[in-house]
């Protein structure tokens, strides 16, 4: 091709997209519907999720942070591992990850959360192969880049975002709603934040009655999309608030107050409001007045554990640039200003945590027995294990990992150091293998 026919090509295509930018797009963004009847025992809530074989006495909850597929891929590391670690509990012999109650996953962690909540067993034989091995990075960024992709995000209703949702539920998804979850525990909450607000959105029927919306009709892909909308990188998701021309009586939606919600939810990346998902479980027991209440609202009973695993996949890359004077680019930049108030939330969300299993404790300790007969046991013993890249021992292992990006596509040897070393942090885990003799007393560590 000569240099002539390239200038050519490149000035049809600058022209193109000039005219098409001129342009009103006809796309639209998929919308949530409104809820026509209450979903107090068909909506996607906790109380609504079989137990089967999962023990009233253990409550686990796993959260998982963002950091794309690094993130999706420490996740699932550590899922395998659960599924591996058999316990002999109640005079039954099971698995952990049978145990979990809830999963609550922001960004990329919100990948494996809802593909395991779709395919729960077969996740571990497809989400490796299926769904880490895919390039999705370059198959949205062609889609968005492509003449009908720019043509449609200059759409007032349609963003990048939404082909996000598009691609997902193509190469991901398969067009599931989350009346295609099982309705069995673990609820999966993945997590979104508002952005007028900076207030963590999850996904659940609770949530979606401040709306006055109908989960159930609601596209996994983009509840995942929302999850995953860096600023500035994806437009956000967008949903549309009912709640005042609501069909059902007020009286019949969730107990979280409404406050006042803008006509229109506009969400952004879970990570702006909590990057590793544990602050749901806080909000939650202090909104309906302590951990005991909170308990009895829930349909718990028993309790002899609460069991917290942070799954957090931050890193703290190093860049040729935080070594030179130069002033530094704008891409690097942009990574700090995303990266530095992320990154200091969370450790915020951990203390939060961990003063609070404090004041539970305290809570328990003062509660009268008639107030927890049955619900809680008065000497429950609460677990909080983090898993995390700053406990690897080895300083090449720990530099490797902390330099893997925050991208939607692998090198498939990274997939399998995130895996094994998922693995191995859960395994030499004090905190895990303290809970595991808790629940066995007669059998030695993990």
């Amino acid at each position: 091709m000569s240099r002539l026919d390239s200038v050519c090509r490149r000035a049809v295509y600058a022209l193109l997209v000039l005219i098409l930018s001129g342009c009103a797009s006809s796309a639209h963004y998929t919308l949530n519907q409104t809820l026509n009847e209450p979903r107090e025992l068909s909506g996607y809530r906790l109380q609504n999720l079989s137990s089967q074989e999962n023990s009233d006495d253990i409550i686990l909850t796993v959260a998982f942070s963002g950091g794309g597929y690094r993130a999706a891929a420490l996740a699932y590391g550590v899922l395998d591992e659960l599924r591996q670690t058999e316990i002999i509990h109640n005079a039954q012999k099971k698995r952990l990850l049978d145990e979990i109650d809830v999963i609550s996953s922001v960004s990329g962690g919100s990948l494996t959360a809802a593909y395991y909540a779709l395919h729960r067993e077969k996740t571990f034989s497809q989400f490796e192969s299926e769904i880490l091995r895919q390039d999705l990075q370059s198959i949205i960024a062609g889609r968005i880049m492509s003449p009908r992709g720019l043509f449609r995000v200059n759409s007032h209703r349609f963003g990048r975002a939404d082909i996000v949702q598009e691609v997902l539920d193509e190469k991901v998804f398969a067009g599931k709603t989350f009346a295609d979850l099982p309705f069995q525990r673990p609820l999966v909450i993945i997590n979104a934040t508002e952005m007028i607000r900076g207030e963590r959105f999850e996904f659940t029927q609770g949530e979606f009655d401040r709306l006055c919306s109908d989960l159930n009709p609601f596209p996994v892909a983009r509840a995942v999309a929302a999850s995953m909308a860096i600023p500035v990188v994806f437009s956000p998701i967008t949903l549309w608030n009912y709640s005042d021309r609501c069909p059902v009586p007020p009286t019949r939606l969730s107990a979280r107050p409404n406050g006042h919600l803008p006509n229109y939810l506009h969400l952004l990346d879970g990570g702006l409001s909590d990057n590793i998902g544990v602050r749901g479980t806080v909000e939650l027991v202090n909104h309906q007045g302590g951990l005991v209440s909170a308990i009895r609202q829930a349909g718990f009973r028993r309790i002899k554990h609460m069991v917290f695993i942070i799954v957090n996949a931050e890193t703290t890359p190093q860049f040729e640039e935080d070594f030179s004077p130069d002033t530094p680019t704008l891409l690097r930049t942009f990574r700090a200003f995303i990266d530095i108030p992320i990154n200091r939330y969370s450790g915020e969300s951990l203390r939060l945590l961990r003063s609070h299993l404090a004041i539970w404790r305290n809570e328990l300790q003062r509660s009268l027995p008639a107030e927890t007969d049955g619900l809680i046991d008065g000497n429950a013993q609460f677990h909080l294990i983090e898993i995390s890249f700053d406990q690897v021992r080895d300083d090449s292992l720990r530099t490797t990992l902390r330099n893997i990006p925050t991208t939607l596509r692998l090198d498939p040897a990274d997939i399998t150091i995130l895996k094994q070393t998922a693995a191995q942090l859960l395994h030499d885990s004090p905190d895990f293998s303290r809970f595991l003799k808790a629940i066995n007393p007669g059998k030695p560590g993990h």
